[in-house]
């Protein structure tokens, strides 16, 4: 594992799943007691030489209820990423919750505004999900907005290029294994219910089986490059 090797662990909710989460994401949502525990085991790796990020999708109200109260508490922060097609349902957070999240030392940046996928979009709803809803997004964050997780990690070329075009210094994806932060696009684990310790460790270390490491990189590479 390089010196500049970062590992960035992504959750959608903590605690118990709304009745707005649908069923196939219910599984990416996990208790607060795991949630304090996997934060222990990425400050543990961090106390080794490690490096961690811990960021959120969806915009949910755990977010600052639960997981920002817990991050503080362990000296740590997180980037929050929010639809801000949600903004006004009392499940997710509000424009007055964004800048509590902010106040506690957290970043927020956009996940845009629908929760739909953006491969499927035509220019002006990809324009929709992304300029528009940024527009908003820095608009109630009172600063401009420049970093995207993109929804379901699902990408292609013609995506990245639109959000490389847009502006959007960081571009986070669910393609796992570690990263670096000199890279624009960077790659997430998205954390599930079901994970061990021993898997949660193994994501940190990055002891991933070489040629898993191969062949998620290579998937990537014809998403970012080549696909679409």
């Amino acid at each position: 594992m390089s010196a500049s090797s970062l590992c960035i662990l992504n959750f959608h909710g903590i605690g118990t799943p709304h009745e707005g989460v649908d069923g196939d994401e219910a599984p990416y949502w996990v208790t607060r007691d795991r949630f304090r525990a996997i934060l222990d085991l990425a400050k543990g790796h961090e106390a080794e030489g490690g490096r961690v990020m811990i960021t959120f999708d969806d915009g949910n109200r755990s977010d600052l209820d639960l997981a920002s109260p817990d991050l503080r508490a362990r000296g740590m922060t997180g980037s929050f990423f929010v639809l801000t097609g949600r903004l006004d349902d009392p499940r997710y957070l509000s424009s007055e919750d964004i800048n509590a999240l902010q106040a506690d030392g957290m970043t927020v940046g956009l996940h845009g505004r629908d929760h739909v996928n953006w491969r499927s979009l035509d220019d002006a709803g990809l324009a929709t999900e992304t300029i528009e809803a940024r527009a908003r997004l820095s608009e109630i964050a009172g600063r401009p907005i420049d970093t995207v997780g993109i929804p379901f990690g699902a990408y292609n070329r013609r995506v990245i290029g639109h959000l490389k075009r847009a502006g959007f210094r960081e571009i986070y994806t669910a393609d796992g294994g570690h990263t670096s932060d000199a890279r624009r696009l960077r790659h997430r684990t998205s954390i599930r219910s079901d994970m061990t310790d021993g898997t949660i460790n193994a994501i940190l270390s990055g002891r991933d089986n070489p040629a898993l490491k191969l062949k998620r990189g290579l998937k990537a590479w014809l998403k970012e490059y080549v696909v679409g």
